[in-house]
């Protein structure tokens, strides 16, 4: 797994990659989206990736997850939004999808009934995966939370991807998790396009 440089701090949400290699386009972009709520504070660890010298910066972009013209990138940062609202402090992971030169980010949004809202996320496990139909593709994650036991979960998490937007998928993430869903199963489902906080603008 490497470490996607930081570079500097653009507003993307479509580039031309003619100018800018896809990686600094989709690092623009999730830079952007985190810094949205001010300057975060840095990482202290990042699952199963080894300190850098350096240390880590604010966000982690783990390698990509590459299926035909959809290159998927999970990513940790710490949640500054959250903690200026409430004063707690956890860090989240999420997706960015780069397609067609332009990058899609889903907002995390979390149920009333989801306990990740207040469990911190420490990275991703290495077997995410894309299955696809005719109305899209569902993107599965693995996603690791450290647990009330300090021993980290993995949660399996799902977005979803018409063609034109990106959305998390929090009641088939939950269905997943509990095993009243299958893989298998939620391939055959109809991709429906949302217009909600779940979904990327």
């Amino acid at each position: 797994m490497k470490l996607i440089k930081s570079t500097a701090v653009l507003f993307l949400v479509f580039f031309s990659c003619n100018s800018q290699s896809s990686e600094q386009i989709v690092n623009d972009s999730v830079r952007s989206y985190i810094y949205s709520s001010g300057k975060p504070h840095k990482l202290r660890s990042v699952y199963g990736v080894e300190l850098p010298d350096e240390g880590f910066d604010s966000f982690f972009i783990y390698s990509p997850l590459t299926s035909g013209d959809i290159d998927i990138y999970p990513f940790i940062y710490f949640d500054e939004k959250t903690k200026k609202s409430t004063g707690d402090s956890y860090t989240r992971c999420d997706v960015a999808i780069s397609h067609k030169s332009k990058v899609l980010i889903a907002p995390r949004v979390f149920s009333l009934d989801d306990a990740k809202k207040y469990i911190p996320c420490v990275g991703f496990d290495n077997s995410n995966l894309i299955v696809k139909n005719k109305s899209g593709s569902w993107i599965i994650v693995n996603a690791v939370y450290q647990g009330m036991s300090d021993a980290p979960e993995i949660v399996p998490e799902v977005y979803s991807f018409d063609g034109e937007r990106l959305c998390y998928e929090g009641k088939y993430s939950l269905d997943l998790a509990s095993n009243k869903i299958s893989i298998k199963e939620l391939r055959n489902k109809f991709i429906i396009s949302h217009n909600d906080d779940g979904c990327s603008k």
